[in-house]
């Protein structure tokens, strides 16, 4: 999980309360603890969860590799109904983040 990423979707979850961030850690070589650890190190917030190798696969069929390298910073937002998606990579900033969740509700 990207520490820069996480520190910016940490300040959106701080300033509002209509905006869910879940961070998903995709290292099979990673469990529940050291996802704690790594939060609770860095004052993270939001949910956090390690996902199965089922799940990831999912992901890398429907979003390609890019969703599961770290260094791009994968997002996946997903509108309220979760009826659409987009799969974007690169940091962005907490207020960029809410730009564009407010766009794609």
């Amino acid at each position: 999980m990207c520490r820069r990423q996480l520190a910016e979707t940490s300040k959106l979850v701080d300033q509002t309360d209509d905006v869910v961030v879940v961070a998903l850690d995709i290292d099979q070589n990673e469990d529940a603890q050291a996802v704690i650890d790594h939060i609770d190190r860095n004052a993270f917030t939001g949910y956090f969860a390690v996902a199965p190798a089922s799940l990831t696969k999912v992901l890398v069929d429907v979003y390609g590799t890019a969703v599961i390298t770290p260094p791009q910073s994968p997002k996946i937002l997903l509108n309220p109904d979760q009826t659409d998606s987009e799969f974007m990579t690169g940091v962005r900033s907490a207020a960029e983040l809410r730009e564009l969740a407010d766009e794609f509700k």
